[in-house]
């Protein structure tokens, strides 16, 4: 994944004027952390997302900032320190209006990281004015079960997830599946469940979906 995140965010979308970038004016990276950072439950998914985080972190990106946001219903997003997953007690008190509203510029990636199905419907005219203003909307897709297995939930879950899946459709750039198998039951998902994303493009927008592995098994053969 490293090989992947270094070649894309670095190379791709993040070329660097003649001169370089002042660490004041790197672009950013924008992870949304926003359940985790409230509440580390240790799901399956959040151990996903603080692995990720770390990883990305770690990574030397020239001209780019990794930074740590997070949104409730209420508010839309606020940057978070960068070691904010790494504290614990007092430190951790999760209080989102402590933190400044995060800022964003042309040519960003916000990176939807943590699965926030109950949180984003409730922002998407302000997501959305971030994208029209050339902020790159990404978001992970983990699994469908809310969807397939409908039955394992709860008929708000339910909801949320197709709110989310609605959100995908009319402002994601892209979808970042995290694995193969899930990437082919996305595109599949959309015939059998008449969602409102279509990949041949007939209906609604054309949003690119991908696979962590794939993502990676491309860059490293580019290399």
């Amino acid at each position: 994944v490293s090989v992947a995140v270094r070649r894309k965010w670095s190379t791709e979308a993040y070329s660097t004027p003649a001169g370089g970038l002042s660490p004041a004016s790197d672009r950013q990276l924008l992870l949304d952390v926003s359940n985790i950072a409230k509440n580390d439950a240790r799901t399956g998914i959040q151990r996903v997302v603080r692995a990720i985080v770390c990883a990305l972190q770690r990574l030397e990106l020239p001209g780019v900032s990794v930074r740590l946001i997070a949104a409730d219903r209420d508010t839309f997003y606020r940057s978070l320190p960068d070691d904010w997953l790494e504290r614990t007690g007092p430190d951790r008190e999760f209080r989102l209006t402590d933190h400044p509203p995060a800022n964003v510029r042309r040519g960003e990636i916000f990176f939807g990281l943590d699965f926030a199905s109950s949180i984003l419907p409730h922002h998407e005219e302000r997501l959305g004015e971030w994208r029209r203003r050339g902020v790159e909307i990404r978001l992970v897709v983990y699994d469908l079960l809310p969807l397939t297995h409908g039955r394992w939930f709860t008929l708000r879950a339910r909801r949320n997830f197709r709110r989310w899946l609605n959100l995908i459709e009319r402002q994601a750039d892209g979808v970042v599946a995290i694995s193969e198998s899930v990437a082919n039951e996305f595109d599949a998902g959309i015939h059998r469940h008449s969602l409102p994303y279509h990949p041949d493009g007939q209906r609604g927008r054309r949003v690119v979906v991908d696979a962590i592995g794939r993502i990676c098994s491309t860059q490293v053969a580019d290399d």
